[in-house]
């Protein structure tokens, strides 16, 4: 069962377990986020992506005449997502701004952001350290761009790899990807719309 966190005539906002693909694959006996909603939403329209494994609040439209209007939103940076992570190591700084050019290669047939001095996109995102635990550093992280593994990639940068992250970081013992997206907010047609995520159990267990 998914759990509906907001539902108006336009929108759909959902919190999106982890595991689970948000939209088809080759693989077409795959279940995904998208053909389980559309059963009871046939217009529906995927707005923005999370990866298989980030849990958490992702927004869909239910209304094909506001397309446009909403993806203007997203194009012009007005929509804010925060992410909560828990991350290997204790974070240097209590707040910030990480600043970095990612480009996306093929490693091992699979597509990977690295970080490059040019022809890259510019990747920004605010940081802020909630707490540190047993050697975990629990994480709030705000998008201002939206590039690809954004999140996962700049933390390992910073010699940060999110807990669960063998991708971009080492293979450890957790249980999952422990990236969760937080909170949405967003201005659209005169009215605020703003969403948060509980926070997943599995979390709680290390704070």
């Amino acid at each position: 069962m998914i759990q509906v966190l907001y539902e108006d005539s336009d929108f759909l906002i959902v919190n999106k377990p982890s595991g689970l693909i948000v939209h088809a694959t080759v693989d077409k006996s795959r279940e995904n986020l998208y053909d389980i909603l559309k059963k009871d939403h046939p217009e529906l329209a995927i707005l923005h992506r999370l990866d298989k494994d980030t849990s958490g609040a992702m927004l869909f439209s239910k209304n094909p005449e506001i397309n446009k209007d909403i993806q203007a939103i997203f194009d012009e940076r007005t929509i804010e997502k925060n992410y909560i992570a828990l991350v290997h190591g204790e974070w240097e700084g209590e707040k910030g701004m990480m600043e970095d050019f990612l480009k996306k290669e093929k490693v091992k047939n699979k597509e990977k952001m690295v970080k490059v001095l040019k022809g890259g996109q510019k990747a920004i995102t605010y940081f802020e350290k909630k707490d540190y635990k047993n050697g975990v550093s629990l994480m709030s992280f705000t998008l201002e761009t939206g590039r690809m593994h954004q999140i996962r990639v700049q933390s390992a940068l910073r010699n940060h790899p999110l807990l669960g992250d063998a991708f971009y970081g080492k293979p450890d013992k957790a249980e999952r990807l422990f990236l969760h997206s937080h909170h949405l907010e967003f201005q659209f047609q005169g009215r605020l719309i703003s969403v948060t995520a509980p926070l997943p159990e599995e979390f709680k267990r290390y704070f």
